[in-house]
């Protein structure tokens, strides 16, 4: 009887082991982009915002901000302050102190070496980076040893925590393509880093297609819970159908109508403020072809003449009440604590700007509808990106301004193509354009932005620069760089005011409509906790279902 019972416990366990063990599907997060980014490194060779919400994946910072907007540390220890020696009493001198632990995906550790060579990447002439700042305030980046580094600032800078050392470059890696190609402008880096410092690793980038992330099973912080996150460019419809089927986890950047769709159909939509106002750009540029664009009554004429309120009314709608649409932004700085309370958005008065383009010269004089001067007709190019919101607002904006005299050709742009940078020929930064339109942030949370100053006008000889209006205004440059050296609260506030003063008299930039973050999480994603700066954050912690 035991010998049975014995030989069928051994044709059990036989049975067993012969049984097929099921694979444990891999946890794949499946994100639905409408823009695919133009380059990975941020804000070195991109200011995209698609490409901004990658980086926490791939490329860890000196710190992040999560969703409250607190500081995390991330390779450092701590956040350097001047109760811990981390700011000189002048507040010239910001010291890193470095976590010991941190590596590249490739177990090479990162150092204070990694953060000098990042400096002098920036700094570099032949490198046609978006933008030099907040490097260029720099006089000097030391690395005393392997776990400090030493900041120096030519005079105090208030907005450092926002803009420094938001990407750290791998030396081992970058370093031997910089000194065979003496600069970094065509490395495979800006599409497919080599190395990363975040909790996952560029597997593949499928252009026009996808983008493949995974865990970096190197990463010095908590391991990612997730084994891939799949990155998957679709138009905008697309995306909504994406994520109303289950094939999309994640996705952003879609109209307010459209947030309604995805809550009704049991996707979860949250609002992150993040600083961003839509608005129109204006060339600024010394190029005769667009002289119109640079008086004055033009666009003052153009505040007027377009209906903003309607367009918000009828375009960007989230309810059915006679409120629920998107409100009209005031300034660049609109729904922030450094607004100025006492500017608000021109009405819209078609009257009032058929009179001040009369006034400034600006007649018809053929009758064709299109008022001229000087030989000139009031033919005016209008850009953007390929967004069917943004679509929508051109056509409606385009039928308003005919009324008051004004034509209006309107271009779409890839997104590539558009957010491009001087360095990369893009258009809009070329000059190509009168008028072109998008939403734009300041170094949320802090309000600096440097878009505005002189020294960020790009051309042939400086091809590094986000100024892509060309606009030079001595005031403003002042005030824009008395700001930046001012820690005091009020006395900065003050500043600020100022500036969105003149900026509204002399409509340097019209806003159209406040623009915080939309985001639609499916069911199954978990331990979504998305922030305004440094958006993905916490990715090492996303699961799924």
């Amino acid at each position: 009887m035991k010998r049975v019972l014995a030989l069928l416990v051994l044709a059990g366990l036989a049975l067993t082991l012969a049984a097929p063990v099921a694979a444990q599907q891999p946890k794949v997060l499946n994100l639905a982009f409408t823009q695919e980014p133009d380059a990975l490194p941020v804000p070195m060779y991109s200011n995209m915002f698609f490409s901004a919400l990658l980086t926490p994946l791939w490329n860890s910072p000196a710190w992040v901000y999560d969703e409250n907007l607190n500081l995390i540390p991330r390779l450092v220890t701590e956040i350097p302050s001047a109760d811990n020696g981390g700011i000189s009493a002048d507040g010239t001198v910001i010291t890193l102190k470095l976590r010991d632990d941190i590596v590249w995906s490739d177990g090479t550790p990162i150092t204070a070496d990694d953060f000098v060579f990042t400096y002098d990447m920036f700094m570099a002439e032949s490198n046609a980076v978006t933008s030099r700042s907040p490097y260029d305030r720099v006089t000097s980046v030391e690395a005393p040893d392997p776990q400090t580094v030493v900041v120096t600032f030519a005079e105090p800078y208030a907005p450092w925590q926002p803009n420094l050392y938001n990407l750290v470059l791998p030396k081992h890696i970058l370093q031997p393509v910089f000194d065979a190609e003496g600069t970094l402008d065509g490395a495979a880096f800006l599409r497919q880093p080599e190395v990363s410092s975040g909790p996952f690793v560029v597997t593949e980038w499928n252009l026009g297609n996808y983008i493949l992330f995974s865990r970096n099973d190197n990463y010095f912080d908590e391991k990612a819970k997730l084994d891939q996150i799949y990155v998957r460019f679709v138009s905008d419809d697309a995306q909504v159908a994406a994520l109303l089927n289950g094939e999309a986890d994640l996705g952003t950047f879609f109209a307010p109508d459209d947030a309604v769709t995805l809550e009704q159909n049991g996707i979860t939509v949250i609002t992150v403020p993040s600083g961003y106002n839509e608005g129109i750009f204006f060339n600024f540029r010394d190029i005769p072809e667009r002289a119109a664009i640079q008086d004055l009554a033009v666009r003052q004429a153009i505040a007027y003449g377009l209906n903003r309120d309607g367009i918000a009314r009828d375009l960007l709608r989230y309810g059915t009440g006679p409120d629920d649409y998107t409100p009209i932004a005031d300034t660049y700085w609109h729904n922030t604590p450094w607004a100025n309370p006492a500017i608000k958005h021109q009405p819209y008065d078609p009257d009032r700007a058929r009179q001040i383009l009369e006034e400034a010269g600006w007649v018809d004089t053929n009758g064709d509808g299109i008022r001229e001067k000087d030989g000139m007709e009031l033919k005016l190019t209008w850009a953007s990106n390929q967004r069917s919101l943004r679509a929508r607002v051109r056509e409606v904006g385009q039928q308003q301004l005919r009324e008051i005299g004004i034509e209006i050709e309107i271009v779409s742009l890839p997104s590539d193509v558009y957010f491009g940078s001087y360095g990369d020929g893009s258009p809009v930064a070329m000059g190509e354009f009168d008028m072109w339109e998008h939403s734009n942030n300041t170094a949320w949370p802090d309000p600096d932005v440097v878009q505005w100053t002189c020294a960020e006008i790009s051309s042939d000889d400086n091809p590094s620069g986000v100024n892509d209006q060309g606009l030079c205004d001595p005031e403003l440059d002042r005030l824009f760089n008395e700001q930046a050296r001012t820690v005091d609260f009020e006395a900065r506030r003050e500043l600020f005011y100022q500036i969105q003063q003149i900026m509204h008299d002399n409509v340097y930039w019209l806003p159209m409509w406040h623009d915080p973050d939309l985001y639609a999480l499916s069911p199954r994603f978990k331990n979504a906790r998305i922030a305004g700066q440094t958006q993905f954050w916490n990715a090492a912690d996303w699961d799924i279902e």
